[in-house]
Parts: C-alpha cells; structure tokens; sequence
C-alpha cells in the first residue's frame, strides 16, 4: 500500500465529483485516513487538492462532515495546515454567524475542527481566532465548546488571558446571574432607595432557567479549566457552593468536586488569618454536612474521597469530626471506608478530639467481628479494622496486643473471606505492634503456616503471604522462620 499510495489517494479524489452522494461522503470520510497514513507524501502531492475540496464542501450540504475531516487533516499534517488558515477560519466565521439559520453546521463539528487545528498549527492561529472569540463566545456553554476552549488556551497560549476572562465571565452569568468581579474589585455603590438584591439562584434567566445539564457543566468546567493567575476562592463560594443544595445529584456533585479542587489548589488553604481560616470552615463544614447527610451514597462518597489531606488541618476541627464520626455507621460499605482513613488521618491532627470516639469505633468493630452472625457485616468489619489501623498507626499502637487477642482466634473463621480479611488485619497490626508483639509470633506462625498450607482459597493464601512479610519486617523475626519452619520454603515457593 506504501508504495501505491500515491496512485490510491488520486483513485479516491478522482470520486470526489461523483453523482451518488454517499460515495461523496465517502471520500471526505477517506481524506483523513490517507493523511494519517502517509503525512509526508500527502503533504506533498495531494493536500492542496484534498483541501481545496474539503473547503468547497463546506458550502454545500456536507458541512458537518467536512468540518470534522478538516480538523483530522490538521491533526496528521501538523503545522503545514497554516497556509490554509485562512480559507478555514473565513468559513468556521460564517459558521457561527449563521447559528440557528437553516443549514447551518452544527456547533459540534465547528468546534471539533476549531480544537483540531488549534493544536495543530498553535499560535499561528492567534490572531484569526483573537477576532472570532465574540462570535465564539455567543454560542454559550455545551461540551463540544468547551473542549475547543481547553485546545486553545492549552496550545495558542497568547489567546489564554482573554479565554480565561471570557469564559469566567461566562460562568459567573450561568451560575449566579451577575457578571464576574475578579478579588479585590471594588464594590459598586448601590443608591439608598434601591430595592434589596434578590438571590442570585432565583435571578430571572441565569440559574433558574438553565437545566441541570448545564449547570453541571458549568461546576465542571470551573473545576478543571486552567485558570491559572486567578484567585477564584471568594468566586467559588459565592457561585458554586450553594449549588450543594441543588434538587439535582449530578449537579451537587459537580458543585463538591469543584469547592474540593479548587479550594485545595488555593493558597488560602494555608493561610493563618482570622478571614482565611472562616472562609476554609464555612465551605468545609457544607461539604462535611453533605458527605454525612445526602441522600444520593455516591455523592457521599464522592465528598469523603475529595477532602485531601491539606484539609486536614481545618478538618481536625471537633465540631467536623463529630459530622466524619457520623459517616462510620453509613449504609455504603465504601463510604464507611473512606470515613475511617479519613477519621485515621485526622486523628494525628487532633488526638484529643478523635481518639475517644476512635476507641469507642474500635470497640463496636471488634464487638461486631466476634458476635455479628452476619457474614458481610463480620468481613466488612475486618476491613474496616485494617483500614483504620493502616491510616492511625502510631495512635492504634496501644491497642494492638488486646486487638491481637480478639483477632487470632477470628483468623481461623470457617468463612472464607472473613477469615482472610482478619488475616489482613493481624498483619496491619503486627507493621504497628512491632517488637511488642513478639511473644505472638508463634502463634501467629502457625497460623500463616496452616493457611498456606489450606488449599481451597487462594485469597487466604494471599492474605497469609502479605502477613508474613509484616510480620517479619517488623519484628525483627527474619532468619528464624525458615528454621523453626522447615516447610515454610517449599509452601512459599508453590
């Protein structure tokens, strides 16, 4: 094909004119796949042809198509798609002038090929598309525009300032109703007789009357565009942060995610000022409210996994650990998880707020291992143990020797999983206990040498190899095993 490629790219250009049009879309179809395939010979034999008929098409009925097949040429040629620029741009211009008219290309396949050549040619493209950014910002939000705005900003960097205020801009409209006024912009002066501001979430035309959809996209893309030299903490609690009450799960998710993203990226998450540290309470102690108390176990949870640890600081505060305390008896095993690494971390931060509830925990998982007659909640439990003492270790340490004793005789559960799962904990237990437990390391031995010699569960197996591993790093019994083991090689090498 390599060597015939030439005489293939003319057999299909020479169909370009043909009467069906199904085989006309055929080779706008085509035209990229050969680009692709051989760029260089493309580039010199047949791109000005294949362009000069892909332009052609975007007057006629065929627009869509050729939008798209123009942005995958760009994406193969590279940087040689600059001398046609011109000729595109004209035509992406008339595009969007002729929004909503009849036959008009969609806005997808004009932003598709705006991000493609964007990336290819970059900032060859600055100052053609510097006069376009009105019409393209009248299209407003949809996901196709979006992704063209992240190719620009990312790939013509000259045009990012101005992407970045047009579209906060934008944002600010959609989410709260009102225009965007940077930090520190001064406050406009309001005449004694005018009527009060009316909430920004019931101002005609902006939140009220845009659908979940959008919203959600709005939250989104506040979360992840680059809004580099931007300080956005004062912007995100104003417009963001009352969308956690929102009747919409997608669209209170996308509001926790971006109050998590943003404010941890934020620099006031480290200031010590008396205004920092009330701004980093107030939207920790929502999203805290929301992790424990809505209804939706996937936006729980989602809030839990998106606290980072350089909140832990503002975390550690008694009135959010009590809320995180509360997240230990949720009805999603994943989300009780989470709580507990959560809650393990904390507990460095503030040991004297967290650790008599942490052994009061400590003492419901142990109660539920030992008692419950419920399988998953007994295998839950042992989890939820080893992930606890996995995220507090130093904390834990007092504890591991009346741990070790509930546990051991747990390991040899008739239960499989749960039998593994306390495995797992005794070797949690055994990285903190280190030395201190030297005096169950027979014991303990005899147990991973039974399990691995237990051929029915690979899982368990598994479990009592980790275990081992722990056991003998951490307490020093490293020459020993194989000694007062002689089968414990062979077991090891199966």
């Amino acid at each position: 094909m390599r060597h015939r490629f030439v005489d293939t790219a003319d057999k299909v250009l020479g169909y370009r004119d043909h009467k069906d049009p199904l085989i006309r879309r055929t080779v706008i179809f085509l035209i990229p796949s050969l680009a692709h395939y051989k760029p260089d010979t493309f580039i010199e034999k047949q791109s000005h042809s294949a362009m000069l008929y892909l332009l052609g098409q975007l007057k006629k009925t065929e627009k869509d198509l050729a939008f798209e097949a123009i942005g995958h040429v760009a994406s193969a040629v590279g940087s040689e798609m600059k001398r046609f620029l011109e000729p595109i741009m004209a035509n992406v211009k008339e595009a969007f002038a002729s929004r909503g008219k009849k036959g008009a290309p969609s806005e997808e396949a004009v932003f598709h090929c705006l991000a493609m050549v964007a990336e290819a040619v970059g900032p060859n493209l600055t100052k053609l598309l510097h006069d376009q950014l009105d019409l393209i910002f009248q299209c407003g939000l949809s996901e196709p525009f979006i992704t063209a705005l992240v190719s620009i900003s990312k790939h013509i960097p000259p045009l990012l300032k101005n992407v970045q205020e047009r579209l906060l801009e934008l944002l600010s409209v959609t989410l709260s109703g009102f225009n965007y006024k940077p930090l520190g912009a001064p406050t406009a002066i309001i005449r004694v007789d005018a009527p009060p501001p009316r909430d920004p979430t019931l101002n005609p035309g902006s939140s009220a009357a845009k659908t979940p959809e959008i919203l959600t996209l709005a939250l989104n893309t506040l979360s992840t565009f680059d809004f580099t030299g931007h300080v956005l903490n004062e912007f995100v609690r104003a417009c963001a942060l009352p969308y956690l009450d929102h009747d919409s799960s997608d669209v209170r998710k996308a509001a926790a995610v971006c109050c998590c993203k943003l404010y941890v990226r934020d620099p006031i998450c480290y200031q010590q000022s008396t205004h920092s540290i009330e701004v980093i309470s107030d939207v920790l102690g929502k999203l805290v409210t929301i992790a424990v108390a809505d209804p939706d176990a996937s936006i729980r949870y989602t809030v839990l996994s998106s606290l980072d640890i350089r909140f832990d600081r503002h975390l550690a505060q008694s009135e959010n650990v009590r809320s995180l305390f509360v997240a230990l008896n949720d009805e999603s095993y994943a989300n009780r998880d989470t709580a507990v690494m959560l809650i393990g971390r904390l507990a460095n931060f503030n040991p004297a707020c967290v650790m008599p509830s942490l052994r009061k925990a400590l003492i419901q998982l142990l109660t539920e291992l030992e008692y419950s007659t419920v399988l998953k909640s007994k295998e839950e439990s042992a989890k939820l143990l080893s992930s606890l003492i996995r995220s507090s270790q130093r904390l834990i340490k007092p504890y591991a020797l009346p741990m070790l004793k509930v546990l051991l005789p747990k390991a040899r559960d008739p239960a499989v999983h749960v039998a593994a799962n306390v495995m797992g904990c005794l070797g949690e237990l055994a990285s903190v206990g280190g030395k201190e437990i030297k005096d169950y390391v027979p014991e303990l031995m005899t147990l991973i040498i039974e399990t691995l010699q237990d051929p029915t569960s690979v899982g368990k197996r598994d479990s009592a190899l980790t275990t081992l591993g722990q056991l003998c790093s951490n307490t020093g019994y490293v020459i020993d095993p194989l000694l007062d083991h002689p089968q414990l090689l062979d077991l090891v090498g199966k």
